[in-house]
């Protein structure tokens, strides 16, 4: 079994991810993730910080 995972893009407030699970040569699994920032006081989506978007797409162009 062989499972892979990668951020593949990014908004001010969201993160997307992609994950696969192979079974030998055969695809068994596959999902896409969306990571919602959410201020917890006011309970709704808000921007990420400047700081954590840079790395967040950082990580996205990275090969």
């Amino acid at each position: 079994m062989h499972v892979t995972g990668a951020f593949t893009g990014a908004t001010a407030k969201r993160l997307d991810a992609a994950c696969t699970i192979h079974a030998g040569d055969a695809l068994a699994a596959e999902a896409q993730i969306v990571f919602v920032n959410v201020d917890l006081t006011t309970r709704r989506s808000r921007a990420f910080t400047a700081q954590a978007l840079e790395r967040a797409c950082n990580v996205i162009a990275t090969p």
